[in-house]
């Protein structure tokens, strides 16, 4: 049995052990978005369309092994790098939180059965300082990146955040930049998403819910490069955006509603002087964590 299998198969093995443990925490999510490129879109499109919509989802398992150990497992169909499973074995003690496990491309592309799973390596570390700041960082390494066949596809991610705990809020600055990578027919096809934030997580001493303020840059970019890369189409979107998500709690679980809305968004790149300032643009999620006891 390769590696790969291996890691297949212990995935299988905790999925169905999880769910008969005590204190499950569990996360489900619908998504939708119409601010990233589409996967049908063309080297040929020049226009900035609101129905071009993306719908996923997003659901997560975690499972307590012991105070400071959790098992967690989720699945997600986003955007960008579409269909993906983590399984991360988190250890948290009071100063820093670390997590390690394998990720998965899943079945993104169907044409040769090796191209089922691409796997890679998820990998986050977060320190406390003094209880009052913290610094926290998240990459997602493929373990090859080579693209050798039709088909073959690359998932990779790097997240960084620094955070300020005061009293009623924490503030922090984030920056995430997500890549997806595949080759195609006509040559290498390059989705990728930049994001820069401030944030705000507003919450009271018993009361029920929080709220948390997003104002963001956006910068959302897909690459055509063709065989021979003699040529290079690049559509590019800015995007300033202010988020909002709000979270109220009940008994055995929390409801969760985001929503970030793009207030200006202009086309660069072979997309510059590009604008639909009539259109809505999107992203958003809504769902449930639900607390097993």
């Amino acid at each position: 049995m390769n590696s790969y299998s291996k890691s297949i198969l212990c995935a299988v093995i905790v999925a169905i052990l999880a769910p008969q443990a005590h204190g499950l925490n569990i996360e489900a999510f619908f998504t939708a978005s119409n601010a990233d490129f589409t996967d049908e879109r063309t080297e040929e499109t020049r226009i900035l369309d609101p129905m071009d919509f993306q719908l996923g989802f997003r659901a997560k398992a975690a499972l307590p092994v012991s105070d400071a150990f959790f098992v967690e497992i989720e699945a997600a169909r986003d955007s960008v790098l579409r269909n993906i499973l983590f399984i991360d074995f988190v250890h948290r003690d009071e100063r820093i939180t670390t997590s390690v496990g394998p990720y998965f491309g899943v079945l993104n592309v169907l044409e040769s059965p090796r191209q089922y799973f691409r796997p890679g390596l998820s990998a986050m570390v977060q320190v406390r300082f003094v209880h009052r700041v913290s610094l926290s960082f998240r990459s997602l390494y493929p373990f090859s990146r080579r693209l050798t066949s039709v088909g073959d596809y690359v998932q990779e991610s790097a997240e960084i955040a620094a955070a300020v705990y005061l009293s009623n809020a924490v503030l922090s600055a984030e920056y995430r930049d997500t890549a997806y990578t595949s080759l195609e027919s006509t040559g290498t096809r390059i989705s990728e998403r930049q994001e820069y934030a401030f944030v705000a997580d507003l919450h009271q001493k018993n009361t029920p819910y929080r709220i948390r303020l997003t104002f963001a840059y956006h910068d959302r970019t897909l690459t055509f490069a063709s065989s021979p890369p003699d040529t290079r189409a690049v559509h590019s979107t800015g995007s300033l955006v202010l988020g909002t998500r709000f979270e109220l709690d009940f008994a055995h679980f929390t409801y969760v509603l985001d929503l970030n809305n793009s207030v200006y968004t202009f086309g660069k790149k072979d997309l510059i002087g590009v604008f639909n300032n009539e259109a809505y643009f999107f992203s958003g999620s809504t769902g449930l964590r639900l607390r097993l006891h």
